[in-house]
């Protein structure tokens, strides 16, 4: 008899951890999704730019640190290298909080059916989300 009840009280305890476990994920889910809102809309938006040839409107979507890091040339040099113009869709990781700045890491599917890892460090400036790196992956 004794051991069932030890039994009993060790399904609650087990019972519990993992509720609490549930919570702990529905927060973290919470907030992430509250830190990056717009986040999926931005990077949607800064490939159809590419794609549709807008290489002005896309370099407009980084920040100044980064124009001042990468100029214009270099930055369509980039697009062409790795045949961003033929984006499809991308796979994305879940983004990561690094000091107020997102990390999303995707893999740009592209229409021959490849794949380009990128790192993108997003910032928001206001309501808007810019680009403050981009490069690919290994």
């Amino acid at each position: 008899m004794e051991l069932s009840g030890t039994l009993k009280y060790g399904g609650y305890g087990l019972g519990g951890l993992f509720l609490l476990l549930v919570i702990f994920w529905i927060i973290s889910a919470v907030r992430i999704v509250q830190r990056t809102k717009g986040l999926p809309q931005a990077l949607n938006n800064f490939f159809a730019a590419i794609v549709n040839g807008k290489l002005d409107a896309a370099y407009g979507m980084t920040t100044k640190a980064y124009r001042n890091q990468v100029n214009r040339k270099d930055f369509v040099k980039f697009i062409k290298k790795n045949n961003l113009k033929q984006y499809k869709t991308s796979k994305l990781a879940a983004p990561m909080s690094e000091e107020g700045l997102q990390r999303l890491n995707i893999t740009a599917e592209l229409n021959s059916g490849s794949g380009v890892p990128l790192s993108f460090l997003w910032t928001q400036e206001g309501d808007t989300w810019k680009i403050e790196q981009l490069v690919t992956r290994d």
